[in-house]
């Protein structure tokens, strides 16, 4: 799919703001499935915790989301150049 797009793909959880992440595309929320193109069905996602996601804000970092990496960690790596 990546190279057929052309690069590496980036997305978090399949879910809305405040809702529970989407472990199945049966999980989706209608109302984010109203608002997609395409939803790509591989199967129910492993058990885990969601991604992490991070605002960059000129070269400020802000955690809008905890999760599978912890944020010092993404921290340390911009501090380090990464």
């Amino acid at each position: 799919l990546a190279r057929a797009a052309g690069g590496a793909l980036v997305a978090t959880s399949a879910n809305l703001a405040g809702q529970p992440p989407a472990a199945a595309a049966a999980d989706l929320d209608a109302a984010l499935v109203g608002r997609l193109d395409l939803v790509l069905d591989a199967g129910p996602a492993p058990g885990g915790a969601p991604s992490t996601v991070v605002a960059v804000e000129g070269e400020r970092l802000r955690l809008l989301r905890a999760g599978a990496v912890p944020f010092g960690a993404v921290e340390a790596l911009r501090a380090a150049g990464a």
